[in-house]
């Protein structure tokens, strides 16, 4: 991930009882209930399975680093181009519905939330992730 330093927690923060909670600054009301629900499940399963180098595709602000950063070596964050607001946290702008411009078997895990309702061919997209993945690797 580009400029590490400047990460800052966005979609989920932590509670008094140290749980991850929707911040309310970066997930409306009405998303806040599957928040609360998805963040359970994505912590079990990236705990159990992230390591290694970690492809977080789609990864938008990086809401799940403070999850994986322990349990990886080194994390690379994909995402479309946003021609809003400059992500200085990607390390490559790339179209999700194309071939993505990265060397084959080159993760351990790669992290894909809330993406697949956003890819025209999700078929192109799962092969390019299974030839990025090296062997015996994990997709999340």
């Amino acid at each position: 991930m580009q400029n590490k330093e400047s990460w800052k927690p966005t979609k989920f923060l932590r509670d008094e009882k140290n749980r991850f909670v929707p911040n309310p600054e970066y997930v409306i009301l009405g998303s806040r209930i599957i928040c609360r629900l998805t963040i359970e499940s994505y912590i079990r399963i990236i705990r159990q399975y992230a390591s290694g180098v970690l492809l977080d595709c789609g990864c938008g602000h990086v809401p799940y680093y403070e999850i994986y950063k322990d349990q990886i070596v080194d994390n690379i964050c994909i995402d479309w181009p946003n021609s809003l607001h400059r992500n200085e946290l990607l390390d490559y702008n790339v179209n999700l519905n194309e071939s993505l411009p990265i060397d084959d078997k080159s993760f351990d895990t790669i992290l894909l939330t809330d993406v697949l309702e956003h890819i025209q061919n999700p078929g192109l997209l799962m092969s390019e992730l299974s030839r990025l993945l090296k062997p015996g690797g994990k997709l999340l």
